[in-house]
């Protein structure tokens, strides 16, 4: 009690736990700022694997969530984790596809075992320039084999000074199959009018817009399996993106702002692979093609 409590700000607002492979970062320190967190690594570890001295018990609250994220703004939850339900991929914020998620998602406990960390996931790079972090992340080995993923890379986009998250999914397959990006948003009240939702909370509005040419968009509802036999079960709202095609390209916009005004919109051009981020006075425009030697930002 004789201990104040005070603002960490001499600590860094972001930050790569490269063992886990859980990427953090925020606005600032203050009670009031912006958190995201993203998730893309070995279920135990990258030391761990298969070494001696681990057991398939060490994999109980391990969770198959490649491409996983959360959102959280002055308080509130723009997207959610959906709380210590069965670990299984279609509670999380990542793509199924043909109905069937990442490796280790079986019956609700991560499994087979022993691993085998030639199919783990993994984030390859990140970058901060301008005000924007950009996470690139692999999970082409990643997903149960019925889903035939031949190659997968999720790009997330920070926006970090402009309340937006825009997430390119890159997705082939071998065959031609049913790929549904998933998103649970804190809110239950939103409504999906063509490929775009929008919500209003107490502090928020809130746009999520699929961006990509031949998809369709809808909110549903997801039971929530009981964490405890005899528990209630819990509905929860869920946003799914859905395509059918061998190769493909999901682009999804998230943005907020608080109430008095309305969220940044997000703009795609699938000819040139550029994003524009639009504002009053002037738009940020990226192109995610390979970055090269060039930079990806440039204002215009």
């Amino acid at each position: 009690p004789s201990v104040n409590a005070s603002i960490p700000s001499d600590m860094p607002e972001s930050h790569h736990f490269e063992e886990t492979g859980f990427y953090t970062s925020r606005t600032g320190w203050n009670g009031a700022e912006t958190v995201v967190i993203y998730r893309c690594g070995a279920p135990l570890g990258k030391s761990a694997g298969p070494s001696p001295g681990y057991s398939q018990g060490d994999l109980g609250h391990v969770h198959p969530d490649a491409g996983h994220f959360v959102i959280y703004d002055d308080g509130e939850y723009i997207v959610r984790n959906t709380g210590y339900v069965k670990r299984q991929s279609k509670y999380h914020n990542v793509a199924l596809i043909g109905g069937n998620g990442l490796w280790g998602d079986k019956s609700g406990y991560f499994s087979p075992w022993p691993l085998t960390p030639t199919r783990y996931p993994s984030i390859t790079s990140i970058s901060a320039e301008e005000g924007v972090e950009t996470i690139v992340s692999d999970m082409s080995a990643s997903y149960q084999d019925a889903a035939a993923v031949k190659t997968y890379t999720r790009k997330f986009i920070w926006f970090k000074t402009k309340d937006v998250v825009v997430i390119v999914d890159d997705i082939e397959c071998t065959k031609p199959m049913d790929i549904k990006v998933q998103i649970y948003p804190e809110s239950q009240t939103g409504t999906c009018l063509g490929n775009v939702y929008t919500d209003r909370t107490d502090i928020h509005n809130i746009r999520i817009e699929s961006l990509s040419s031949g998809t369709s968009m809808g909110k549903y509802s997801q039971t929530i399996e009981a964490r405890h036999q005899g528990d209630a079960e819990e509905e929860m709202a869920l946003i799914k993106i859905s395509k059918t095609a061998q190769k493909t390209r999901f682009v999804t916009a998230i943005s907020w702002s608080k109430v008095a005004t309305d969220p940044v919109k997000v703009f795609y051009d699938e000819q040139s692979g550029r994003i524009t981020v639009e504002e009053k006075e002037r738009d940020l425009t990226i192109g995610h093609e390979g970055f090269g030697n060039r930079s990806q930002f440039e204002w215009e």
